[in-house]
């Protein structure tokens, strides 16, 4: 299994999988990121200009038990959460602020 700096890296490199983690973007206002169980191990924030964001254990939309929610403008990093999903991973961010954020799940 991947250790945090390796799902780091192969974000930065925008490797979209490694080690059985899947590396996916949050390009749009609601984005489905997963169905079914699984983990939510890292968000990485690549950009000063962020929009609020929210993670929902839901795979059928933004809606339901909330993962996570961060303010805006969060600064650049790799947050690791490791928490455990039972439905899905939907996510919303704020419309009309341009932003480079990855999530890592499986």
């Amino acid at each position: 299994m991947a250790n945090d700096q390796e799902i780091l890296n192969a974000i930065q490199s925008g490797i979209p999988s490694i080690s059985g983690w899947t590396i996916k973007s949050i390009n749009a206002t609601e984005t489905l990121i997963k169905a079914g169980a699984g983990s939510f191990h890292s968000l990485y924030i690549g950009s000063l200009s962020t929009p609020s964001l929210t993670i929902y254990d839901n795979a059928s939309g933004v809606s339901g038990t909330v993962v996570i929610s961060l303010d805006a403008n969060m600064p650049r990093g790799n947050y690791v959460y490791d928490l455990p999903i039972t439905s899905g991973l939907a996510s919303w961010a704020t419309p009309g602020n341009a932003h480079f954020i990855k999530i890592s799940y499986k």
